[in-house]
């Protein structure tokens, strides 16, 4: 694998990259897709779709990001080309985000909010969706029974993605949390497959997702009812006291 980020780095021609119309959030759009399809052959992602539960992997953003760096290489977009690192793509895994953080940088580069860190992205949207777990008595870390948990009951969305991962893997560890509901839209592979894969690709307690505390549903948050079958949306809006999306 290493020999071939080295065969990237050697063989890309940042100077030969064409870049987008203009810098308008649907312009980079058309051309984030075009290049994607240039790196993945037969990739049918929309803008809307996460980059890396579509395919997407480390050596396909490396050369993904090169060509962002390519397509910025007049003067007045240098300051915006530094700003797109590696983790870049990582922070913005859909092509509308990626579009929108782009654009940004290059209106304003100097004052525009690069990224969020990871870990702070995790804690704002946990104190944004989960104030209610403020609340709740703790609970010591080792007990292992539920007889001392609340009731608490959690819908989250897109949690085969990136940001979506790690904050079902803080939901899990958080012993006043009785049960996730965790809903994505279907896919080629199970739901337990596409949440292991995300969890050992970024590390995660993945034998957490063995627990009866964790409930996997396959749906579509646009959709009537969110995609589910009216017996088991009507469980869910019964139980449900937290609604999070990290869609």
């Amino acid at each position: 694998m290493s020999t071939s980020y080295a065969n990237v780095e050697a063989s890309v021609n940042v100077d030969a990259v064409i870049p987008p119309t203009s810098w308008t959030a649907q312009a980079v759009e058309v051309w984030l897709l075009d290049q994607i399809s240039d790196i993945r052959p037969g990739s049918t992602l929309t803008i809307d779709d996460d980059l890396f539960e579509q395919g997407m992997d480390s050596l396909s953003t490396t050369i993904l990001r090169r060509r962002i760096v390519g397509a910025m290489q007049l003067p007045e977009l240098q300051k915006a080309a530094q700003l797109v690192t590696q983790t870049t793509i990582y922070n913005n895994p859909r092509v509308t985000l990626l579009a929108r953080f782009l654009v940004g940088i290059v209106a304003d580069p100097d004052d525009f909010v690069a990224a969020t860190s990871k870990a702070e992205a995790i804690e704002l949207t946990i104190s944004k969706y989960a104030r209610g777990l403020s609340d709740l008595p703790s609970i010591p870390t080792e007990k292992k029974g539920i007889s001392g948990l609340d009731d608490t009951v959690v819908l989250i969305t897109g949690t085969t993605g990136n940001l979506g991962s790690q904050l079902l893997e803080a939901l899990l560890r958080d012993r006043r949390v009785k049960t996730v509901y965790a809903l994505n839209r279907r896919g080629q592979k199970s739901m337990l497959e596409r949440h292991m894969a995300r969890f050992v690709d970024k590390g995660l307690g993945f034998g957490l997702l063995s627990s009866d505390r964790v409930i996997f549903l396959e749906g579509e948050s646009s959709q009537r009812n969110l995609g589910l079958d009216d017996k088991i949306y009507d469980e869910v809006r019964g139980l449900c006291r937290l609604l999070t999306s990290s869609d």
